[in-house]
């Protein structure tokens, strides 16, 4: 999309609705019944998905499954419940921008302290596949996605080796929408399951329509290195806001 001043940017209701989900009922059917199938998989029906069960369904780099997994298992005992999976997922498939900024941000906690740091979120951002049509990657690629990365970090950490989780909000909203950004477009792209997937269920349940409920409006995040302006209402008053994004050519999932 492009705003008035000529900028790439990403609107994150017209990204979430490219997922296709138009019917939060039929959704939520469908977890219901993958949940119940993948636990069937799993060695304890009783406790839920496992891990190795979860990977397979999810198709993702393992590392980032593996926290991902790590965000959604509330309890720590090493599955999801029925709860945990169909809460979870729906959370990042359907949450408003404030919902899937937290569970972003859970994903980079890895030891789960409430802190994400410089380090771990370079070592995720990394494992998230390059962007090009050659068959075999070349090095060159490699090391400029590096870069690319280290100017995320520095732009959205500054010299601080952790954030918590306000902090991060108020980086993803006023100065570097990066991190947050390109692993949500990389869950989104790589989702596991397709509109064939929820038509047989289509004709026995009730429609209704899903509009994202947000408790603040969400952001206008760019995908250009230049500023621009979103313009939100407070009180009354109009208050515009600026967001940033780096321009993104070789892993940009969200440039699509």
């Amino acid at each position: 999309m492009i705003n008035e001043k000529g900028n790439d940017y990403v609107d994150f209701d017209t990204l979430q609705k490219m997922l296709g989900i138009n019917d939060m009922t039929l959704f939520l059917s469908y977890l219901k019944e993958v949940y119940k199938d993948l636990s069937d998989r799993s060695e304890d029906k009783k406790k839920g998905i496992n891990k190795v069960t979860f990977f397979d369904y999810i198709k993702i780099p393992i590392f980032i499954a593996e926290k991902l997994f790590s965000a959604l298992d509330k309890d720590e005992d090493t599955f999801l419940n029925s709860h945990e999976f169909i809460e979870g997922l729906q959370d990042l498939y359907m949450g408003d921008f404030e919902t899937t900024l937290e569970l972003i941000f859970k994903i980079l906690d890895f030891d789960k302290d409430g802190k994400i740091t410089k380090e771990d979120t370079k070592v995720l951002l990394s494992y998230l596949p390059l962007k090009t049509d050659n068959t075999q990657i070349e090095y060159k690629f490699q090391m400029q996605s590096l870069n690319e990365i280290d100017e995320i970090l520095e732009k959205t950490f500054g010299k601080k080796h952790y954030i918590k989780q306000d902090e991060f909000e108020k980086i993803i909203e006023s100065r570097k929408s990066d991190v947050y950004l390109q692993i949500l477009c990389f869950l989104y792209q790589k989702k596991p399951f397709n509109s064939q997937n929820l038509r047989p269920l289509k004709d026995s349940k009730k429609k209704v329509i899903f509009a994202p409920h947000s408790k603040k409006s969400s952001p206008d995040l760019l995908l250009s290195s230049f500023s621009g302006e979103h313009t939100k209402k407070k009180n009354g008053n109009s208050i515009k806001k600026k967001y940033f994004i780096s321009s993104r050519s070789i892993f940009s999932f969200c440039s699509n």
